[in-house]
């Protein structure tokens, strides 16, 4: 599902039912429900996805089709190793914060039950792109001497997909937390933005750099 071959409606759909799934759960939602918030009825879901499972799915390739190439574009563009793996890093915390609904859809989706194996598996699918890329960043950076010899490619991805959630999920606490519920959502997008590359440039520079 190309982006350029998705019609308007088509998209308003699946935007509406990211969000819808994405706040209120992909069980609790229902067709009849994402048509009446986004004012159509139905039948036109049906006629363009078939059913929720679809829709679903339309939503995962919709959001994720066109970064494999966008990834690669901007990684050749870098030598070092640390760089493209610093570089894919603060491009993923662009999305997080671009896409906030989506990313909350697929914290749960990482949480269905097992009836919904299907959507999990499609997801799974598409998130070992994202392995085999990170695998080859650390390869590079090991074959240079730069990455230590020994590193979890699985536990990397968990701590910085697992940071990204874990703020997503709990976002309103920090801005109380941390009296910052008078910015914009721009501006508290821009200050956060700031403060997960600066933590996650930490992290992920002491778990693969040798010492």
């Amino acid at each position: 599902m190309e982006e350029q071959d998705l019609g308007d409606k088509q998209k308003l759909i699946m935007e509406t039912a990211e969000k819808l799934f994405a706040t209120n759960g992909y069980d609790a939602t229902s067709i009849r429900d994402i048509a009446t918030a986004g004012s159509f009825n139905s039948a036109m879901i049906s006629y363009y996805f078939g059913s929720k499972e679809q829709l679903m799915e339309g939503i995962l390739v919709y959001r994720t089709t066109k970064l494999e190439t966008v990834v690669s574009d901007m990684l050749l563009t870098l030598k070092d190793p640390l760089e493209k793996l610093l570089a894919l890093n603060r491009f993923y915390i662009q999305k997080v914060l671009q896409h906030k609904y989506f990313y909350l859809l697929i914290f749960q989706i990482q949480s269905l039950p097992e009836k919904h194996i299907l959507i999990r598996n499609f997801y799974n699918t598409l998130r070992y792109k994202n392995f085999e890329l990170l695998s080859e960043l650390i390869k590079d950076g090991q074959d240079k001497g730069q990455f230590k010899d020994s590193i979890n490619t699985s536990f990397l991805l968990f701590v910085i997909s697992g940071t990204m959630n874990n703020f997503l999920v709990n976002q309103d606490y920090y801005k109380n937390v941390n009296h910052q519920n008078d910015l914009s959502e721009e501006e508290f997008d821009l200050l956060i933005k700031e403060e997960l590359e600066e933590l996650l440039t930490g992290i992920v520079s002491s778990m693969v750099l040798r010492v």
